[in-house]
């Protein structure tokens, strides 16, 4: 299952994981996994929302099915039109919409650079906060 993919490694094993999951699954209920038809992908989706996994972790899973399917010349079972809007009702009716976190605000910058501990030199022989921009001319260190 790891041949082809160029991912980073935690993506992978996250990948190889959820394949196992799947396959397990599927050995469990006697259905096929390569290749899965889309009822049996509906059938494991609702396993995982039962067990109440988040929306991201099962759309982590069809990536992965998608995936080896890809790999291995499989039809897609996840891009049948019916099991997208079969994903569209089980987002809904999970109401686990991914929320942005807040911005990290500069006065929480502020905060956090009054809260270094300046009793221990950092940079040589005195304490200094590094500042770090896009640009690579652009950053600065000032002592604190």
């Amino acid at each position: 299952m790891t041949a082809g993919l160029e991912d980073a490694d935690n993506t992978k094993e996250a990948y190889a994981g959820d394949w196992r999951r799947f396959t397990t699954w599927c050995t469990e209920y006697s259905c096929q996994s390569l290749p899965a038809d889309v009822p049996t992908l509906v059938g494991f989706v609702t396993h995982l929302t039962e067990l109440g996994r988040k929306t991201a972790t099962i759309r982590r899973h069809v990536a992965s099915i998608a995936k080896a399917h890809r790999l291995a010349g499989q039809p897609v079972p996840s891009a049948d039109e019916k099991f997208k809007v079969f994903m569209e009702g089980v987002t809904r009716v999970k109401d686990v919409r991914q929320r942005q976190v807040p911005a990290f605000k500069l006065e929480h910058f502020k905060r956090a650079v009054q809260e270094i501990d300046t009793s221990r030199p950092a940079c040589g022989t005195r304490p200094c906060c590094c500042w770090a921009s896009a640009e690579p001319s652009a950053a600065t260190s000032w002592p604190v």
